[in-house]
């Protein structure tokens, strides 16, 4: 069993080497994985920066069981799509008409789609490009960001990472699943990622993960387009200026015990009632002041995009006041825009969330919890 993967300078590596890894785990017997390139004796250079060298040019690799097509640098991808290098998708329209399997893996769906290859079928690719891999009309892009997605003898995945994903789906298909689960323990792929974050935007947006507020206008070259530029407004459905104004502010603390309807009880898991006052600094960044009766903190926040799945999402650092009875304190707030029901008649926005005492104070022990609501004012 021959398995390509066609590379090229800017390819992404774990695009590359991820799924080979995987594929690399079926034996009895091993498939022949290959690295193919023009030129085999010219080293690729990836996306960010690491060196390898292909196995085999096209010239010598005509026929393929799986080809695999990984994605890289957006610029490497619109040259190859704009035709100026017309061998790498000659090869991909040639080997596919041949091969038991036809698969992508982030940004390569848009090589296979602008070669064709995707054409009557459904698909997904990394959520950044989503909205490039609908400008092909003949494609029909899977709902959500799911990590891979099988359609007939085509198999896609999402960003980069989902490669591993997909690549064990394809053992599994090729081997069966006793094959896939040796593999999948072989390689102790459990995944558990330390932190937890959600997929930015509707994926009507193309984001651009860097510092500051940046939305990333695609130049359309990769999708055929040059005159297209993938954006589309409602990226941020509340931004920060929609946070500025009064909240009234109640903490209460995370006690799952029932109060039976005791009012002492109920109070009891009162933690702490204030004022939230915010006003905008940038379209994701904000300042403000939380204040109760006998003190407050000093807030600084910012902002992430939300959309049709996703809440708009807020982190607020509160610091207390110099000289005064909260000086060196500091909690800070994790939490997201309310659900607006689109039948409500009369709902008043809020805020909702947890806070952490970051620093012990009073003693307060850093690390306790409770949980907030706020409420905006009229």
């Amino acid at each position: 069993m021959i398995i390509g993967i066609p590379v090229y300078q800017g390819v992404d590596l774990l695009d590359v080497t991820g799924p080979h890894e995987v594929l690399s785990w079926m034996d009895d017997p091993p498939p022949d994985l290959r690295l193919i390139a023009a030129a085999p004796d010219k080293p690729i250079k990836t996306r960010d920066g690491f060196r390898f060298l292909p196995t085999h040019d096209f010239k010598s690799t005509p026929r393929l069981n799986v080809l695999w097509v990984p994605g890289g640098n957006p610029d490497a991808l619109a040259a190859m799509m704009g035709g100026s290098d017309p061998d790498y998708m000659n090869y991909l329209k040639s080997t596919a008409a041949t091969a038991d399997w036809v698969c992508s893996v982030c940004e390569g769906a848009l090589l296979l789609a602008a070669a064709g290859l995707l054409d009557g079928y459904q698909a997904t690719t990394h959520w950044n490009f989503v909205p490039c891999l609908k400008e092909f009309k003949k494609v029909t892009v899977a709902d959500g960001n799911p990590r891979f997605v099988q359609d007939r003898n085509r198999l896609t995945g999402g960003g980069i990472s989902s490669g591993l994903d997909e690549a064990l789906r394809l053992v599994e298909l090729l081997r069966g699943t006793l094959v896939a689960q040796d593999v999948q323990q072989s390689l102790q792929y459990y995944p558990r990622p330390p932190v937890d974050s959600t997929i930015p935007g509707s994926g009507q947006e193309v984001l651009l993960l860097v510092e500051g507020p940046a939305v990333l206008i695609v130049r359309l070259a990769l999708c055929g387009h040059p005159d297209v530029r993938c954006s589309a407004p409602g990226a941020m459905p509340m931004p920060s200026s929609d946070l500025a104004g009064k909240w009234t502010y109640r903490s209460f603390r995370n006690d799952p015990m029932p109060v039976d309807g005791d009012p002492n009880k109920a109070l009891g898991l009162f933690f702490a009632e204030a004022e939230f006052s915010f006003e905008a600094v940038s379209d994701t960044t904000f300042k403000g002041v939380i204040d109760w009766g006998s003190g407050g903190l000093d807030l600084s926040g910012t902002i992430k995009p939300g959309g049709a799945d996703t809440p708009v999402a807020f982190a607020i650092i509160g610091l207390g006041r110099p000289g005064s009875q909260t000086d060196g304190w500091e909690y800070d707030y994790n939490g997201c825009v309310a659900y607006k029901w689109p039948a409500a008649t009369s709902q008043v926005p809020a805020l909702v969330g947890s806070l952490i005492r970051a620093k012990p104070h009073n003693g307060g022990a850093a690390g306790y919890t409770a949980s907030f609501i706020a409420v905006k004012k009229n």
